[in-house]
């Protein structure tokens, strides 16, 4: 496989990834604050505890580095350019 193939894939994977813990994070901080009714599809006691939990930061973080990491790679390395 092509570095570039991998990193086009690795760059969409995480991109992917990096949504469904945003949209989980915001859901949960929502819950937190009573907001929308958030509360009442999980427990303010359990968007908390996901919220601040390092099993939920943690990833999301890391995931979010790679995956600005490889569109800052592609970006310098010429690849949007059109040719």
């Amino acid at each position: 496989m092509k570095t570039g193939n991998l990193m086009t894939k690795i760059n969409r994977w995480t991109g992917w990834l990096s949504l469904a813990y945003m949209i989980v994070f915001i859901a949960t901080g929502f819950a937190m604050v009573g907001m929308w009714d958030f509360d009442k599809i999980i427990s303010v006691r359990r968007a908390g505890m996901l919220h601040s939990s390092p099993y939920m930061i943690y990833p999301m973080l890391v995931v979010v580095i790679v995956h600005s990491l490889t569109c800052i790679q592609r970006w310098l390395s010429g690849w949007t350019k059109r040719r």
